[in-house]
């Protein structure tokens, strides 16, 4: 079990003295979420540093890549977050915590940098290991849930996925809309030869597979290029914000989007199995 600290801050680039004789530029200030570890945990083991060390010591601060570039701050700047000044240890890849960039410090700065008591020194307990005696939150007087239940608990992380995943079900059902209307339309400027194919003696089950074969190749070359454009997209996104880009999170609208797509299909194919053949002779 370790102390974890956590407050929302700011980060500048020098030193803050108390007489404010330290100037620093607008530009060399910047958000960032503190996250205080105990020296050596294992919360931090999966930092991979860019230049100096992963992890900070008392009075060090180790930068996310997006906030040492946005404070011009390298190894062994002075940076000043919440008033107390740290020493930049190292430079880690890119991490967010409520989308803001992360800075990691020591537990025992905390209570400094996020101006509480010195009885208060951490926000959170982290359980590193699964097995913990279970009457353990009961003897601590503390709540004990999994990461996904301490992400849903934030009425914040909610509503937003909320929203996202609102917008992604629109997106779904509106790509499905557009898909139908297109095959409808298609399938009606196809009349004609397809009453020319009835009137060959081809049945109506031939001609509905015939159909949907063409409908479900239109449909696999359009996800197709869909998909790359959104994996490209993703790549060149990926670089300026928060983004996640992985084979599921390409793969699964792709299919979904396919799968919508071939059920619409049948729904504007349904005008296939009622053509009737006198439309190639003429008839009405």
């Amino acid at each position: 079990m370790e102390r974890v600290g956590i407050t929302q801050t700011s980060a500048r680039s020098g030193a803050e003295s108390q007489d404010g004789g330290t100037t620093t530029s607008r530009a060399d200030t910047t958000a960032a979420a503190g996250i205080a570890l105990e020296q050596g945990s294992e919360l931090a083991s999966g930092l991979k540093a860019s230049s100096g060390e992963a992890h900070a010591g008392r009075g060090e601060v180790v930068l996310s890549q997006t906030l040492a570039e946005d404070m011009h701050v390298s190894v062994g700047d002075t940076v000043s977050m919440g008033g107390k000044a740290l020493k930049a240890a190292g430079v880690v890849e890119n991490e967010y915590y409520s989308h803001v960039p992360v800075a990691w410090l020591s537990i025992d700065d905390f209570p400094a940098v996020a101006h509480t008591t010195p009885d208060e020194q951490a926000t959170a307990l982290a359980l590193t290991s699964k097995d913990y005696p279970q009457d353990l939150p009961g003897d601590t007087d503390t709540v004990a849930m999994s990461t996904k239940d301490a992400f849903a608990a934030l009425p914040a992380y909610e509503s937003e996925r909320g929203s996202l995943l609102m917008m992604q079900g629109f997106l779904y059902g509106i790509s499905a809309l557009v898909v139908v209307s297109f095959l409808t339309v298609w399938t009606i400027q196809r009349t004609r030869d397809i009453a020319v194919l009835r009137a060959l003696g081809a049945d109506r089950g031939y001609v509905v597979r015939d159909s949907i074969v063409q409908a479900a190749i239109v449909l696999a070359l359009g996800v197709l290029v869909g998909g790359g454009l959104g994996l490209l997209g993703g790549l060149l996104a990926g670089s300026a914000v928060p983004f996640q880009l992985s084979v599921m999170s390409v793969g699964l609208p792709v299919l979904g989007v396919l799968v919508l797509g071939l059920l619409g299909s049948l729904l504007a194919v349904r005008r296939v199995s009622t053509v009737d053949p006198m439309i190639a002779l003429g008839g009405n």
